[in-house]
């Protein structure tokens, strides 16, 4: 699970979609019932549940010791604990255990969880960003109202100890959704991090960085390794690519990522789920992450409409500090530095993506650039 992480700019879930194990022994005695296995079982989810729920940082801390979870998943979920928006929805969140669902095989267990949490796109689309007023919506809810996310905790048996086998698929289904629906560092919501036509951000620091003055360019960049990054971020650049119109799929998505890193290809999930976002309608989410924490994501309109006046949302503003910036007859693109991201968006007809990283190193700028780069294959 890799989710990306320093407040991301970079994003998903890394949840590198990792799958991480977690080790849980059973008690010392020698001599077990059934009932006494039943108890670890339990104990183990409860810990796990504990953590994931409450997103507390030393419940979180405990699941490497106790559970064994790998690092680089628990700073993950770290990292979405440090999400406002999420936190809030998981505050008043709570999780109950099917004890009658535990199965137990010879090398094998699972048993049902099942989650409450309040209605957060009901309450997002009342308060829009401002988080006091998204927290109030919450508050405001009824319990019978809440909705619940059902949950299938697995293990593997052998040796007297019980290993999480399904912790990524854990993340995944409690946050997910909320990382595509909620404001969150992960997942960044172009209104909030992204300069307007009229205040292109200026970073003093930064002699580099371009000021209203500049002229902006829109003609189509060739290739050139040596662009330097226009960010007050760390060091890296993003190589210039030429983009020409085409046909943004699922499939045109899956091989772009698979262009940039074959790893996180292998990781690439879709939601046919309808959601809001920044009040357009998406009918179709995906998401892929890069071992590195570059978060790749896949956006499917209502309409076609919708897409490019969502695109128009995103790319205001930017040309002035685009490394490639291009918009056309039934696309747009754009691939730009901003801050500690690195961003690329691309819209054709319904379909849209973007590309976040935390951090702009050499190795992340590449794996950007050969997103775009795939896109246009």
């Amino acid at each position: 699970m890799k989710l990306n992480v320093k407040k991301m700019a970079c994003v998903a879930l890394s949840f590198s979609m990792i799958a991480s194990l977690a080790a849980c022994s059973k008690k010392d005695d020698k001599k077990k019932d059934s009932d006494d296995e039943a108890t670890g079982c339990i104990a183990a989810t409860e810990t796990l549940m504990d953590a994931v729920v409450s997103l507390n940082s030393k419940k979180i801390k405990k699941l490497e010791k106790e559970l064994g979870v790998d690092g680089d998943a628990l700073s993950d979920l770290e990292t979405i604990a440090d999400e406002e928006f999420i936190a809030a929805v998981m505050e008043k969140a709570s999780y109950e255990i099917d004890e009658d669902s535990l199965k137990e095989k010879k090398k094998t267990a699972s048993v049902n969880v099942t989650v409450s949490m309040p209605d957060y796109e009901d309450a997002y689309d009342e308060a829009g960003d401002d988080i006091d007023d998204f927290k109030d919506a919450l508050d405001s809810q009824k319990e019978k109202n809440y909705k619940t996310v059902d949950l299938t905790v697995k293990f593997d048996v052998e040796d007297d100890e019980y290993t999480l086998s399904n912790f990524d698929e854990v993340c995944e289904d409690l946050f997910n959704d909320m990382l595509m629906t909620l404001p969150a560092g992960l997942m960044v919501h172009p209104t909030q991090t992204e300069p307007t036509d009229t205040e292109p951000p200026i970073d003093t620091t930064d002699d580099t960085q371009p000021t209203d003055t500049d002229p902006i360019d829109t003609t189509p960049a060739t290739t050139d390794d040596t662009t330097p990054a226009t960010t007050a971020g760390t060091p890296g650049s993003l190589r210039k690519v030429t983009g020409k119109k085409v046909e943004f799929t699922q499939d045109a998505f899956k091989a772009a990522v698979a262009n940039a890193d074959p790893s996180a290809a292998s990781g690439v999930m879709f939601s046919n789920q309808a959601t809001q976002i920044q009040g357009y309608t998406v009918n179709t989410t995906g998401m892929a992450i890069s071992d590195t924490g570059v978060i790749y994501t896949y956006y499917e309109f209502d309409s076609e409409d919708s897409a490019k006046a969502y695109a128009e949302t995103c790319m205001t503003g930017i040309e002035t500090i685009a490394t490639s910036y291009e918009k056309g007859d039934g696309y747009n693109f754009c691939m730009y530095m901003y801050g500690d991201m690195s961003i690329v968006v691309y819209q054709s007809g319904v379909s849209m993506s973007t590309v976040l990283a935390s951090e702009n190193t050499e190795e992340i700028c590449d794996q950007v650039s050969s997103f775009a780069e795939g896109i246009f294959k």
